[in-house]
């Protein structure tokens, strides 16, 4: 049985239908629209004067919260709802609307970013109450583990969000997941708040899901906590730190002069040790160069005199006299 060709009138109608398709408003377009009027009517609303703030917010929320309802699978008009029940100081709609938000794109960045941020502070506000502190961590992790999977927020700045909110390791290892990348930096990130055992407990998961010769994740986190120690005026353990990161990534003698430096600074290190140290340098001469200039730059006489001592030790007789004669830098 042959087909036959549309007829024109057939032809006609299709052509009407598609170009009205053009004229039909997206819904959750119309939903976001009217969410953020009704956000500007409340905002309008608090900067008058006729007595009735309260009514323009509440007005303003109901109609947030219609909007909302029309577009289940949209974050923002939950979002601006949220917002707005917080400015009523209607706590149980704001939480009731953020859950909405979150199950609505569950995988749209920016929604989870503003969500898990609202989650920490929450949780910050509500410290006291450690089983709802817990559960708002929890959510806060879930939240910022899926922007950063996106895109929308760095993981090193999901970090440091989770560490100003005080939350709990778990929420870190949420972000990190099992991406070597974000395990790196998780690393750094513990490292730098002179948190060892943090570092070293993720030093090791990383270095057991690259499965390295050498461990090189835990040598990154004890160089990392090296340098966070030293700053912080642990010059000793800021030592052992870097001493430890050269054992482990295989060359003994690496970071000659930041170990020198550290135990110089803490008093614990003879000038024969320092000495050697820096004569098992890569570059002897430019670790010498170095720790010359940190001896002039140093305001306390005693570590002129051990750098002095160290270049004698060396058999560098002028630098030795240099820092002698050196005094305190401007």
């Amino acid at each position: 049985m042959g087909r036959e060709l549309p007829r024109a009138g057939t032809l006609l109608a299709v052509a009407a239908a598609f170009a009205a398709l053009d004229f039909v408003p997206d819904p959750l377009q119309q939903a976001e629209r009217t969410a953020r009027a009704a956000a500007d009517a409340g905002e309008k609303g608090d900067t008058g004067d006729t007595g009735d703030e309260g009514d323009h917010a509440g007005d303003a929320l109901n109609v947030a919260q219609l909007a909302a309802a029309r577009a289940p699978r949209s974050a923002l008009p939950h979002l601006i709802a949220a917002s707005l029940a917080r400015d009523c100081a209607n706590e149980p709609a704001a939480l009731a609307e953020l859950d909405r938000a979150t199950r609505a794109e569950p995988w749209r960045g920016p929604a989870q970013l503003a969500i898990a941020h609202d989650r920490l502070v929450d949780a910050v506000e509500h410290a006291h109450d450690d089983a709802l502190a817990a559960r708002r961590f929890e959510e806060a992790g879930r939240a910022l583990a899926a922007a950063v999977a996106t895109g929308a927020v760095a993981c090193a700045d999901a970090y440091a969000s989770l560490t100003a909110a005080g939350a709990p390791v778990e929420c870190f290892d949420r972000v990190a997941g099992d991406d070597a990348l974000r395990l790196e930096t998780l690393v750094e990130h513990h490292a730098g708040c002179a948190d060892a055992a943090a570092a070293l407990a993720v030093a090791e998961r990383l270095d057991r899901l690259r499965s390295d010769e050498r461990p090189r994740a835990r040598a990154l986190a004890e160089r990392r906590l090296g340098a966070a120690t030293f700053a912080a005026g642990r010059f000793a353990e800021a030592g052992d730190h870097f001493r430890r990161a050269a054992e482990l990534s295989g060359e003994p003698d690496a970071l000659a002069l930041e170990r020198a430096d550290a135990y110089l600074a803490a008093g614990e290190a003879d000038a024969e040790r320092i000495a050697g140290s820096l004569r098992s340098a890569a570059d002897g001469e430019a670790a010498a160069r170095a720790l010359c200039a940190a001896g002039r730059g140093a305001r306390d006489a005693r570590v002129r005199v051990r750098c002095a001592a160290v270049f004698g030790a060396l058999g560098q007789r002028e630098r030795e006299r240099e820092l002698l004669a050196a005094g305190d830098p401007p």
